[in-house]
């Protein structure tokens, strides 16, 4: 700690404290001379020196000897703040300086001689500490010698004896591989005494066959100077050979030369024995697996295995064939991306259940094959159990069922089919036990005679019941006698529902006789007729209204000879019913077609209708235009019978057309009809003027030539295919025409001339250049009043901006005396000064934000939309006006809601209009000495999608006759107010998209409330 601090001294650090030191004995100078009215002391400045000798030495000395002698000749000595002096003060700054200059020599003559003694000593103790730990070393060292000797000659005792009791064969060779030692039971085995064996060689006690191998390891272990390990067989004292496994190592010096060689040979022939009955029993199990793989795999169906937990251990090759998935990708659970998506949750839930129980169980669900096509599987687990009871694995098939799944689809299918097609056409079956004398039908049948499809099977005598009491008699007797004939049973009755509804039905049905000619059972259909019945009420009702409408409606055969003809025709055309009846239509009428009638008819003939526009001529001679509607008329087989005309007098629609012709020609904008192609198809003068291009060339040329194909393509095509589909379509926006940029207001709808469909879009473009210009002067104007309003507003807040930029300085003073405190303790704290250094950091930033928000206030720039926090800009907003709402003792509380959307809009502006708001405020309290001074301010959602912010205070209040103009310009109720702040405040929440509005709070003051819209992407 006292090397690291040493270090610092002489930094930057060093004269940073010189010139804080210097400061603090101004400030406090300043302070005596202020409060106390002191007059300014030197003892302070020698202080300094003298601190800033002892913690950085002569250069931060004599740093503070000057910074001292201009800092009183600048702030204490005639003429203040100037660094000229007169000659009555010349004395008292020589002997100043020559006092520091003293106090400098003394300071650092005590310092040197400090140092030097401290160093001295300190030298003399290290000196005294190193012979203590030699002698104490060298006492050690003598005694540890004898111990190690005694033992080592233990440990080579004990070494011997342990080698000879290895259960091993153990030997050592001196550096040129000759044999120098074996224990006891090298001995033993081979039946060498310790001189034969020295002398003995690979031949004498390796087996032939592995004498080779071995001598080959052993030269490479010369010639590498590695350890060997070797399998071979060694020579018993009996003549047997048996297998060991022999490792020897190199023993080496400390400069890595090799000394020995150290070797041991283990007894493996168990081992070895071991391992061949193992690898021919593995034969076998392998061979006897492939057998049962084979056979597994020749099965014809999908078959697998798992583990207890269901984790697929194997699965066949007809499974993997099938399903064209390698062995690796199917095992584990990756066997499930076979298995149709729609079916895997449910297997997945229906195998974790079986796994839990335990028991067999069936699972259908489709497996998708090699090439993709789905088929139907059902899954058979079967769980196999150790003696215990355990289960140790799951075996299991899946079998396919494609063919039995389409078999019982299309039995569903056809019974669907079946019940459909006696629901759509009212028609059911029932059948008569004459034994039994009971009915069973469909459900259909039951559904006609109001019954539940659970009573498929109901009584003759409730059969009656339910006929009406009119109609009973005649079906019994009916019945009756197709039992008595065995024909045919064939009846219209009526029926009465248990809920009272009234059924007209028929029914008809055979009679089965058996062998001798008795009746055994009657099967038959029935059919409601209620609807049909109802329609043909309805079409004689409807034949009867034609005559009550007032279009014109008559039917001509197809030789045009007039079979019906209503009373709308009568009134439109002149001649009545029985006149027209029987003439030809086109004499009668003499119609003025738009086309051929070849092509009207054959196109009739084609689609079974046709439309269009005709001229007839009434009986006074007089023509009227009609639009007509021809209907072809078929028989049972389609053949043509007739034509069913409809016409609709549009003569006075004709008329309207012919007047908006005349409007489109003469409007003051440019209108313009567009086709579903994009091609231009009429368009008025006003766009010759626009696009310089003759009315008649831009007719049939695609938008995109006359607006251009970037802009047609960014936004024309667009909002074209929008009004295709039937929506109404509004915006304005710059053009660029021959004749400069235009700003035009541009409205698209929809025109549907002949029918539901959009088969145009109708433009209409007006000129709203000068008013954009006047709009964007406008702007531009409100965007000035905005920017002066922000600089009065700021004015008014000097007072806080000041306290809100002193208290981060004043934290700053304090932390910087707090660090020079922790400076001047021996040892000095470092981290209590790193912790002082960080709380100057964190001042200057607090300091930095303020004045970077006020700037933002201040600064002339343009409007930026973006997304932003409402509660931020507000909070932000306080914190400039904090100190204000001190000055007038108000309280202050906030009642922010959390996950707010965010807003999209100019954070300047917004925080200007909340600025705005709570100056008002706190000036509406300050003039009232009445009650709490409390001001609320509460953000909330707006809904459906914004964010509404209120201000409420406790002031005066408004009065009513002031609430209709006070957001009007220039329009204040404060006497030297100028009346713009609150209508630069409405303009901006206006602006985007918001409102802002003022009520009276109860029981004293005034509620300001805004709106914003919620940001698109928030």
């Amino acid at each position: 700690m006292r090397n690291r601090l040493v270090g610092l001294k002489p930094s930057l650090l060093s004269y940073a404290v010189v010139a804080l030191g210097v400061t603090a004995a101004v400030i406090a100078n300043l302070l005596l001379e202020t409060y106390l009215q002191a007059f300014p002391t030197l003892f302070l400045f020698l202080c300094t020196i003298i601190f800033a000798v002892w913690f950085g030495g002569v250069g931060p000395g004599l740093a503070a000897t000057m910074l001292s002698i201009l800092a009183f000749d600048y702030f204490f000595l005639v003429p203040i703040y100037s660094f000229n002096f007169m000659l009555r003060d010349l004395p008292r700054i020589v002997l100043f300086a020559t006092a520091s200059l003293f106090v400098l020599g003394l300071m650092v003559a005590q310092r040197n001689a400090a140092e030097s003694l401290r160093r001295s000593g300190a030298d003399l103790e290290d000196k005294v500490r190193d012979l203590e730990k030699l002698n104490a070393a060298l006492q050690i060292e003598g005694t540890e010698r004898q111990r190690a000797e005694q033992k080592s000659r233990k440990v080579e005792r004990d070494l011997q004896d342990a080698i000879d009791t290895v259960p091993a064969l153990v030997a050592s060779f001196e550096a040129d591989g000759s044999r120098e030692f074996v224990n006891r039971p090298w001995r033993d085995y081979t039946g060498l005494s310790l001189e034969e064996a020295r002398a003995a060689t690979w031949a004498t006690i390796i087996h032939p066959d592995d004498v080779e191998a071995g001598k080959a390891e052993w030269r490479d272990c010369f010639a590498t100077g590695k350890a060997y390990q070797l399998d071979c067989r060694v020579r018993r004292a009996d003549g047997e050979y048996r297998w060991h496994m022999t490792r020897c190592v190199a023993l080496r010096d400390d400069e890595g030369n090799i000394v020995k060689w150290y070797g041991i040979a283990f007894d493996i022939e168990d081992k070895k024995r071991a391992e061949n009955a193992l690898r021919e029993s593995e034969v076998r199990l392998a061979e006897a697996e492939r057998e049962l793989r084979l056979t597994i795999d020749r099965i014809p169906t999908l078959a697998w295995h798992t583990r207890p937990d269901g984790f697929a251990e194997y699965l066949n090759k007809r499974w993997l064939d099938y399903t064209g998935l390698s062995l690796d990708r199917a095992l584990g659970w990756e066997w499930q991306i076979a298995i149709h998506p729609e079916d895997l949750p449910r297997l997945l839930d229906s195998w974790r259940e079986i796994l839990e129980a335990g028991k067999p169980a069936e699972v259908e669900a489709r497996m998708r094959r090699f090439d993709g096509e789905y088929r139907w599987f059902l899954f058979r687990p079967e769980p196999f159990r150790d003696e215990f009871g355990n289960v140790v694995r799951w075996y299991g098939t899946n079998t396919d069922i494609e063919d039995r799944k389409r078999a019982e689809d299309a039995l569903r299918q056809s019974e669907a089919y079946l019940a459909d097609a006696q629901r759509i056409a009212h028609v059911g079956y029932w059948e008569r036990d004459l034994a039994a004398n009971f009915l069973t039908w469909s459900e259909e049948t039951s559904r006609i005679f109001g019954l539940l499809p659970e009573e498929g099977r109901v009584s003759f005598e409730r059969l009656q019941e339910l006929i009406h009491p009119e109609d009973r008699q005649r079906i019994v007797a009916a019945g009756a006698e197709a039992l008595r004939s065995g024909g045919r049973y064939d009846a219209e009755y009526r029926v009465v529902r248990p809920n009272g509804e009234v059924r007209i039905i028929h029914s008809r049905g055979n009679v089965t006789m058996d062998k001798s000619g008795r009746a055994r059972r009657m099967f038959g259909i029935v059919q409601d007729l209620t609807e049909r019945k109802l329609a043909e009420a309805t079409l004689r009702e409807r034949a009867q209204l034609l005559d009550l409408t007032h279009d014109t409606i008559f039917v001509r055969g197809m030789n045009d000879v007039i079979s019906f003809w209503n009373r709308g025709a009568e009134q439109l055309y002149g001649w009545s019913k029985e006149e027209a009846l029987g003439q030809v239509s086109h004499q009668l009428l003499r119609p003025i077609f738009p086309a051929p009638l070849e092509e009207i008819t054959s196109e009739l003939l084609k689609t079974s209708h046709w439309e269009g526009e005709l001229v007839h001529t009434k009986r006074d001679a007089t023509q009227v235009t009609v639009g007509s509607r021809w209907s072809l008329r078929q028989d049972e087989r389609g053949r043509p019978v007739g034509i069913l005309e409809t016409n609709n007098d549009i003569t006075e629609r004709k008329r309207a057309e012919y007047l908006t012709g005349h409007v489109f020609e003469s409007s003051p904008d440019g209108i313009a009809i567009i086709g579903r192609d994009y091609r231009i198809q009429r368009v008025n003068a006003v766009h010759e003027r626009f696009w310089e291009q003759p009315a008649g060339s831009m007719v049939g040329k695609r938008t995109a030539e006359i607006m251009g194909n970037e802009f047609f393509e960014h936004k024309g095509k667009s909002n074209l295919d929008r009004c295709f589909a039937g929506e109404e379509i509004r915006y304005a926006d710059w053009f660029a025409t021959p004749h400069g940029r235009k700003y035009l207001a541009i409205s698209i709808s929809p025109q549907r001339p002949n029918s539901h469909q959009v088969e145009a879009a109708l433009l209409i473009a007006r000129d709203f250049t000068d008013y954009a210009q006047a709009s964007e002067a406008l702007r531009e104007t409100q965007m000035e009043l905005a920017h002066v309003n922000r600089l009065a507003t700021m004015g008014q807040l000097t007072a806080s901006i000041a306290h809100e930029v002193s208290q981060p300085l004043a934290a700053a003073v304090t932390n910087a005396s707090a660090g020079l405190r922790w400076l001047a303790a021996q040892p000095p704290d470092l981290e209590e000064i790193r912790g002082s250094f960080e709380g100057i950091i964190k001042a200057g930033n607090q300091a930095s934000e303020v004045i970077s928000r006020i700037r933002g206030l201040i600064k002339k720039v343009p409007a930026q939309r973006a997304a932003l926090d409402v509660n931020e800009a507000v909070l932000e907003t306080i914190a400039l006006t904090r100190s204000e709402m001190l000055q007038h003792r108000i309280l202050l509380k906030t009642e922010l809601a959390n996950d707010l959307p965010r807003i999209s809009g100019d954070r300047i502006q917004l925080q200007q209009v909340m600025l705005n708001l709570i100056i008002n405020a706190i000036e509406a309290m300050t003039e009232t000495s009445e009650g709490p001074r409390e001001l609320l301010i509460r953000s909330e959602i707006d809904l459906p999608n914004g964010v509404m912010v209120t201000v409420r205070d406790g002031g005066p209040g408004l009065k009513p006759e002031s609430l209709n103009r006070l957001f009007d310009p220039f329009y204040s109720t404060k006497p030297a107010g100028m009346g713009m702040g609150l209508s630069i405040c409405r303009a901006i929440t206006e602006a985007h998209g918001g409102r802002l509005w003022a009520t009276a709070n109860t029981p004293r003051g005034a509620v300001f409330q805004f709106t914003l819209h919620q940001n698109d992407e928030s």
